[in-house]
């Protein structure tokens, strides 16, 4: 009896220890345990600068755009939310701050652009038009693309306008080390088929445009496909 405890002890220990790794890299233990983000009175920072918190209450964000009239919109990961922080008296601290939408996986990525939010979740890119008329009751997304990859692993994106008017979008590697295959390329909705425009970056964690050119910046290393839309609904991936 004792033989056949140990013996199933040391079976389910991995596979704990599995599921725990599995659920801090998918983030289900934010907010239970302790951060590792630093106080505002441990950083460094240039002469002449300061540092405050805007908004304290915006769970898992990740990246940020800046909308009309001090409103910043912001996307989250585990959170699967949403958020649209609002400074309405322009002291650089936020007043309010709205869901937008929630139950959505992993939408870290958004961007604004003429007057329309546009948010990447992990297998679709969406659009919110009109966003900012009325913050509390936001209107119904648009798909603009829902073909892309369903992987979480790298999944996450980052997006944002380039120079040429279209969005980059990045498709992330399944994996860390593996050659992905292709996958297929999204059709973007009222727009034409984007194209793959780069290749073997791992997972975007950010993106920037060269004035001069429409070349990206991103950063990570190992496999993933830039697709590119038109310069319609949907606009570009990298």
């Amino acid at each position: 009896m004792i033989r056949s405890r140990t013996t199933l002890a040391l079976l389910l220990a991995p596979l704990a220890a599995l599921i725990v790794v599995g659920c801090l890299y998918r983030g289900y233990f934010a907010g239970l345990l302790p951060s590792a983000a630093a106080e505002l009175d441990e950083l460094t920072l240039p002469p002449g600068f300061h540092i405050a918190v805007y908004a304290g209450n915006v769970p898992s964000a990740r990246q940020m755009a800046v909308g009309p009239a001090g409103i910043v919109f912001v996307g989250s990961r585990s959170e699967g939310k949403v958020y649209a922080v609002v400074d309405r008296d322009g002291d650089h601290r936020a007043d309010q701050v709205h869901v937008l939408a929630s139950g959505l996986n992993m939408p870290s990525g958004v961007a604004f652009r003429d007057g329309a939010l546009y948010v990447a979740a992990v297998n679709r890119v969406l659009r919110f038009p009109d966003v900012a008329r009325d913050l509390a009751r936001p209107p119904k997304p648009e798909v603009v693309s829902d073909a892309y990859p369903p992987n979480a692993h790298h999944g996450w994106k980052f997006i944002a306008f380039g120079p040429d008017g279209r969005l980059y979008v990045p498709v992330g590697a399944p994996c860390n080390v593996c050659a992905p295959p292709v996958p297929s390329t999204p059709r973007s909705r009222g727009s034409t088929s984007p194209v793959v425009g780069r290749k073997s970056w791992r997972g975007a964690c950010g993106t920037a445009s060269d004035s001069t050119s429409t070349r990206r910046r991103e950063s990570s290393g190992s496999p993933t496909t830039v697709a590119t839309g038109s310069a319609t609904s949907s606009r570009r991936t990298s």
